[in-house]
């Protein structure tokens, strides 16, 4: 579908504001170059004519970024033999840049003033440091100003300055309050839920190389205290929940809605850094990373609930497909995404073998809609799968421990069905028989975090109260490290929330 001249969806004919994350998401790909979306970013309202339904007519393809153009920019192959007058700016680039991006728009000036694309420019900011980026492998966005700690007034929080065992957390209360950015906010975190990138954040796995120190928290609640100069989707006083996946909104994958494949994608509290996470009393985030905090619920339960259940429903109903009638075998199904899981596969009519390890967690899944339980400890799980499916085996396997379940996993699976996994909490090389792969034509899928978009939708049922949060603890943060310590030794069944005094 393309976006109407006036941001109506065409196909549902729904008013959709030109340029959100809706409208890009939902748009087709531009046929002309074959790269971009044919949507209206803000301050350009492209004509029906250029990017409504002759954008997907031959004669006249184009997109936004392409708008103004007699013609497509040729195939790669194909440039020698001539460029269309139209794009000759970009004879000079030895590699296209991508359609949409920073490079792109910096070339064109047709779409976005030139000087709001320029390094140091008013109203770009940067999600993350440089040093940030290049630490990761990747080349450092060429934004502006970096949104990151200064002098000032001083807030409480819970940092490292190097990695180790929870003795090298430090619950501070100096820290001076982070600025913001043009397109930033700054919250006043009211609840913050722990999450197992948290013991690996302070570990320092290998292959993690953030800036220290380092503040934890991906899963943050609060209330808007200060909005940036070009902030327009959110105000202060409003009570927002933060999707934790920060990407650069600029990039081709940002443009089509999946920020997750963004090379400048990062998880809040997480990778980002320096000292920019949810377990503080304040935080700048992305004012498009925040969602309205649905009124039926508390500051801890949106944050122990909004992440988890987002990734679910990127698992399972974008990634793995899932339908009514499905089998869905789950690990972990009393943690923080297992529970989510049990649930919505509930809502969505999917039959569900939950896997615990205890007998108060089995009563849990139970009472959370599980239509079987496994108490690994006592049963032997491969045997049970098989009993409750007629030797069919499973759908769908919900995959996140990793080394310790994983010959289990494609054991259960029935032929053609499929293994969607989000983490490995108990390893990360599983031992795999490949055979799996072409005599019962299983998948393999992998699954990360989830878009605003994915998150919005999954909160639909969180605002209709089919689900709810799964709280262990609610805890001060200064607590943090008993908080650490229960996660580490499996006693957690849902989440842990910690709120700042």
């Amino acid at each position: 579908m393309a976006c109407h001249s006036a941001g109506r969806c065409e196909m549902h004919g729904c008013i959709i504001a030109a340029g959100s994350e809706r409208a890009r998401a939902n748009c087709w790909p531009c046929v002309g170059c074959g790269f971009g979306r044919a949507w209206c970013p803000p301050g350009r309202i492209a004509s029906s004519a250029a990017i409504g339904r002759n954008a997907l007519s031959p004669t006249q393809p184009t997109c936004c970024w392409c708008s103004g153009r007699t013609q497509p920019d040729p195939p790669f192959k194909q440039r020698r033999k001539g460029w269309p007058e139209a794009a000759r700016w970009l004879r000079s680039w030895s590699v296209r840049p991508a359609v949409g991006s920073l490079e792109y728009r910096r070339a064109c000036g047709l779409c976005v003033p030139k000087r709001s694309v320029e390094e140091n420019a008013p109203g770009v900011v940067s999600l993350v440091s440089d040093d940030t980026y290049e630490a990761r492998g990747g080349r450092s966005p060429s934004r502006g100003r970096t949104s990151n700690f200064a002098e000032g007034p001083a807030m409480k929080a819970v940092m490292f300055e190097k990695h180790g065992g929870t003795e090298v957390l430090q619950y501070r209360d100096d820290l001076p309050i982070p600025k913001i950015g043009p397109r930033e906010v700054l919250l006043r975190i009211k609840a913050a839920a722990m999450n197992y990138n948290c013991i690996w954040a302070r570990q320092g796995l290998p292959g993690m190389d953030f800036k220290l120190p380092h503040i934890n928290g991906t899963d943050g609640a609060g209330v808007v205290v200060e909005v940036g100069s070009e902030v327009t989707t959110v105000k202060v006083g409003d009570e927002v929940v933060v999707n934790g996946a920060f990407s650069c909104g600029d990039c081709v994958e940002c443009i089509r809605g999946v920020p997750m494949f963004c090379p400048h994608w990062l998880i809040w509290g997480f990778e980002t850094g320096p000292n920019k996470g949810a377990e503080a009393e304040y935080a700048a985030v992305p004012a498009r990373n925040c969602i309205p905090k649905p009124p039926n619920t508390s500051f801890a339960e949106i944050a122990a609930i909004t992440n988890v259940l987002a990734t679910v429903w990127r698992m399972l109903v974008t990634r793995a497909r899932m339908q009514a009638g499905d089998t869905v075998l789950i690990w972990g199904a009393t943690g923080g995404i297992g529970s989510a899981a049990i649930q919505l596969c509930r809502v969505f009519g999917a039959k569900t073998i939950a896997i615990v390890s205890s007998a108060e967690k089995a009563k849990v899944a139970a009472e959370l809609g599980a239509d079987y339980v496994i108490n690994r400890t006592e049963q032997r799980v491969t045997r049970e799968v098989m009993n409750i499916t007629n030797k069919r085996g499973v759908d769908i396997v919900f995959e996140h421990s990793g080394a310790s379940t994983w010959e289990t996993s494609t054991y259960c699976l029935r032929w053609g069905g499929t293994i969607v996994t989000c983490g490995a909490t108990t390893g990360f090389k599983a031992p795999l028989d490949i055979r799996f792969l072409w005599t019962k034509q299983q998948n393999y899928l992998g699954s990360h975090f989830a878009s605003v978009s994915e998150t919005v939708d999954a909160l639909r049922f969180v605002k209709s109260g089919q689900i709810k949060a799964v709280i262990n603890e609610i805890m001060p943060l200064k607590d943090v490290v008993r908080g650490h310590e229960m996660l580490e030794k499996g006693e957690v069944i849902g989440k842990i929330v910690l709120v700042p005094e």
